[in-house]
């Protein structure tokens, strides 16, 4: 299901339905109306959940060429008894040190974010036009899609450079030369979550056919920042968002509300530490360009960053 294509089929859905009252639209203080003072400073607060747009993962390195990505076996525990009861978080660094612990091509998933929020304060126009400052967190938790029976194995991935084949999803494990370059690394992922700072222009439309006044459709669009934490790093970039909806004024001071919104970051590179590098070659001299592999300390991943969903709140207006 194309989620990206649905919020954007409802939010023109939306905005066309509005279009038929915008012609009746009056400037707030109309007389009658009773949002007649529905204009001055206001702060809120909303739940806010969210559902993600996580494009694929891929990952490169400055020195190496990497071919694919691959998971930690789900039954690397089974396969590698010794302590491995213990099911600590420690006993994961054990295995990933072996080049056959992973198996099939990387392709994390998460959760929907439904214990989103955020919090706002603004200033409303006598003419409609709103100008706010948004605050709001989201969180999308990484899955144990593979259903790792080792604690916390599903948070690693292999990124490879060379398989055993062109078309495989194994790593070239070089057993003959226990000294030879295992050609990964091991990269931990995570949780993404995103604290966003916006400013968002909206635009009230008030109409008396809509309740006299007591409904108000709306638009909005914001620009600002989102802190997102990714691969267990955390990242600034630049996000912007639009929204549609509804004002419900239950009197001139108190409106609730609720709109379906898009959320986009912008730049999808996140830069991860390297967990695990692996083990030169033996002979360090003979070849300059083997080395380059051990010198890389993080890699780079790509992985589009979106969010919708939809948004109910209240908020006081200080008139």
């Amino acid at each position: 299901m194309n989620y990206k294509n649905i919020c954007i089929k409802v939010s023109i859905a939306t905005i066309l339905a509005f279009i038929p009252f915008y012609s009746f639209a009056q400037v707030k203080g109309s007389e009658g109306s009773n949002n007649v003072n529905n204009h001055g400073f206001y702060i809120g607060g909303q739940y806010k959940p969210g559902i993600g747009v996580i494009g694929d993962l891929s990952v490169k390195a400055d020195s190496i060429d990497i071919k694919a990505i691959l998971a930690l076996k789900a039954d690397a525990a089974a396969e590698n008894p010794v302590d491995a009861t213990k099911n600590t978080p420690s006993e994961v660094s054990k295995f990933i040190q072996k080049p056959d612990n992973f198996k099939g091509f990387y392709k994390p998933t998460y959760n929907n974010s439904f214990a989103g929020f955020s919090g706002l304060i603004g200033y409303s126009t006598p003419n409609g036009v709103r100008l706010e400052l948004e605050g709001s967190f989201e969180n999308f938790e990484l899955k144990n899609s593979n259903k790792c029976t080792l604690k916390n194995a599903y948070k690693y991935f292999a990124a490879a450079a060379k398989l055993k084949d062109a078309n495989n999803d194994e790593i070239d494990d070089a057993a003959d030369n226990e000294n030879h370059n295992k050609y990964y690394y091991v990269i931990k992922n995570s949780n993404i979550s995103a604290a966003a700072t916006m400013i968002n222009l909206c635009y009230d439309f008030t109409s008396d056919a809509l309740g006299n006044g007591e409904i108000s459709p709306y638009l909005c669009a914001g620009v600002g920042a989102s802190l997102v934490k990714a691969l267990n790093m955390p990242h600034v970039k630049f996000s912007y968002q639009a929204k549609a909806g509804v004002n419900y004024f239950l009197s001139n001071s108190v409106a609730i509300f609720a709109d379906a919104y898009y959320h986009a970051t912008h730049d999808n590179t996140f830069i991860t530490p390297v967990i695990h590098k692996p083990i030169k070659f033996a002979n360090q001299m003979l070849d300059a360009n083997h080395n380059k592999f051990t010198d890389d300390h993080v890699a780079e991943a790509s992985f589009d960053f979106n969010y919708f969903g939809g948004e109910l709140g209240i908020k006081f207006i200080l008139n």
